[in-house]
């Protein structure tokens, strides 16, 4: 009995020893992440943002750089030199994992998606992109031009319809069909916070021989003057050699989708396909648009939205600001929480151009601003300006523009 007695203190005692040591562990872990978020909570709004700046650079420094130089002599034999440093890195989304100083430095320990290998795994993946649809109408035909059963627009139509609904079904965008309106006013009083969207889808429906398509047009007079002779010729055994052509010819059209930056007009991705009309039957019965044209509208508007969606995966959200009245550290931005925003998230902003764009520079670095998303609705958001330059005036404010980071 004394011997279990003994093995019973001896583990009990190895018990307590391991215990102490594993609080000792916690302890000491607790300790450091108390000290890392002490550290993080001295840095200033200002500190922040600057660590940001010199992360990015020092990134860009990391990476494969290519070095320009020029150097010329004035009329005084004063010589003037310059140097330029090309990264070809390209970064989005920035994800700030701590805050430390070096040398009195501020810096920021940063976990970034760099775009060599097309990889964006870092964007947020929750946040929908914002876009109109419009349906260009091509000049080359006139409206009462048909295939078959159906004029040429309402095709077009039918296009629209299903480029708003595959867009919606993907989960990553958030659009409306593009009005047009009679005068400012009802611009005004009638449009939606979407009109401000970034982001614009254009399609466009031509026949593949428009010239062909418009003697067909033109041909649709004669034929009404003919028809009712044919109608009696069918009827009539003794005018037998006179034929009757009882389905109409079948036509090939193209399908063409362009996506666009709204502000800019810049292209970003565009696709085209074939689409077949087939032949079919002349009677007095309009049907719907032949079942194998429908089918493969969907399957091209599908393929169509996945490769649009590729093609500016890496591309960052950014949104034009807007005022808010009577505050001048507080700005307006035309998406809310149905396009994914939440309380807290981080902007960074572009002040009186878009720095996104351009050639990093300390000029560019100096327009740059931090910002947080202050309040909420389903469709705008109210940004609070926190550290970095600030824009001055309604000019001001509506050029400058921010973008979301992790």
């Amino acid at each position: 009995m004394s011997a279990f007695r003994s093995i019973g203190c001896c583990f009990n005692g190895i018990y307590k020893r391991s215990v102490a040591k594993l609080v000792n562990f916690c302890f000491v872990v607790l300790l450091i992440s108390f000290s890392s978020q002490l550290l993080a909570d001295t840095f200033s709004p200002e500190e922040k943002l600057a660590a940001i700046k010199n992360s990015l650079v020092n990134l860009a420094l990391e990476s494969e750089v290519r070095l320009g130089a020029a150097a010329f002599i004035d009329t005084a034999g004063i010589l003037h030199e310059s140097s330029t440093i090309t990264s070809d890195i390209n970064v989005s989304g920035i994800r700030v994992m701590s805050y430390l100083r070096e040398a009195g430095i501020p810096q920021a320990n940063i976990d970034v998606s760099a775009l060599s290998d097309k990889s964006c795994s870092a964007n947020k993946k929750y946040i929908k992109r914002q876009a109109l649809v419009s349906l260009l109408n091509d000049s080359s035909y006139h409206s009462y031009q048909r295939l078959g059963d159906h004029y040429i627009d309402e095709i077009g139509q039918y296009l629209e319809v299903n480029l708003l609904e595959e867009l919606d079904y993907s989960h990553s965008w958030r659009v409306a069909k593009q009005l047009n309106y009679d005068s400012v006013y009802e611009s005004f009083v009638s449009s939606s916070v979407l009109e401000n969207a970034g982001y614009k889808f254009e399609v466009n429906l031509r026949h593949i021989n428009a010239i062909d398509l418009k003697k067909i047009g033109e041909g649709l007079v004669n034929q009404s003057i003919t028809l009712p002779y044919n109608f009696v010729t069918w009827g009539n055994p003794h005018l037998s050699d006179i034929k009757f052509e009882t389905r109409s010819s079948d036509h090939t059209l193209i399908y063409e989708l362009t996506l666009k930056d709204a502000h800019s007009n810049k292209l970003l991705w565009e696709g085209n396909a074939r689409l077949y009309y087939p032949k079919i039957a002349r009677d007095y019965k309009k049907d719907i648009i032949p079942p194998t044209l429908r089918s493969r509208i969907k399957k091209i508007t599908r393929d169509f939205v996945a490769d649009a969606s590729e093609a500016i995966e890496c591309n960052s959200n950014y949104y034009k600001l807007a005022v808010v009245s009577g505050k001048d550290d507080e700005y307006k931005i035309y998406a809310g929480e149905r396009a994914g925003l939440k309380i807290g998230d981080q902007v960074l902003l572009s002040v009186n151009s878009n720095i996104f764009s351009q050639s990093l520079n300390e000029y560019n670095l100096a327009g740059l601003a931090l910002a947080t998303v202050k309040k909420l609705d389903s469709d705008t958001a109210v940004l609070k300006h926190l550290a970095g330059a600030k824009p001055d005036g309604i000019g001001s404010i509506s050029r400058s523009i921010g973008v979301l980071f992790n």
